[in-house]
């Protein structure tokens, strides 16, 4: 018996890969959901596979179930999603060992080398900024901008991690609900 999962991907309903998202109420809104283990007061993500349809986003979790209510066939435990929120995983971890996801922030370490600043050098003066995993130019990378110029640029993700690093946070954590 094939699983839920399988039944869409197979249809074409859902998308093969790893996604999470800020949940929304009924009235489209994020909703204002509080986990007691988000000890960093972030809201929760859902994560599992997304699923578009009727012009929303969802994402089903790994533990949704196929029900018969009734004598109806249900699908049961997913989660409509803002879709401003939705980030791919891009199967990578960061020092820690959580999951990097589109959207994560990281810190960019710019240092003053007599070439002119460049990404993790090792001399003289150093800069921080605030990168951003993006997928663009058919791959993930993290997206900051020069300290100096604020010319944006692009870190391919892989490379950028060959230094262990650590999620800062993610793009929705300053967002109101």
């Amino acid at each position: 018996m094939l699983s839920i999962a399988a039944r869409l991907i197979e249809r074409r309903i859902m998308d093969r890969g790893k996604y999470r998202g800020l949940p929304v109420d009924s009235k489209g809104n994020i909703a204002q959901m509080v986990l007691p283990d988000n000890s960093a007061g972030n809201r929760p993500f859902v994560h599992g596979a997304m699923f578009k349809a009727q012009g929303k986003i969802y994402i089903i979790p790994h533990d949704a179930t196929l029900e018969d209510v009734d004598g109806e066939w249900g699908l049961f435990g997913f989660i409509e999603v803002c879709p401003d929120t939705v980030g791919q995983y891009t199967g990578l971890k960061d020092k820690n060992g959580t999951e990097i996801y589109e959207g994560d922030m990281f810190e960019v370490v710019y240092t003053d080398t007599p070439d002119g600043f460049v990404v993790m050098g090792k001399e003289r003066d150093v800069r921080i900024v605030t990168g951003v995993v993006v997928c663009k130019f058919t791959g993930f990378y993290v997206e900051h901008k020069h300290p100096l110029t604020n010319e944006l640029r692009y870190t391919n993700l892989y490379n950028f991690l060959e230094n262990p690093k650590e999620i800062i946070g993610t793009i929705h954590d300053k967002e109101k609900p």
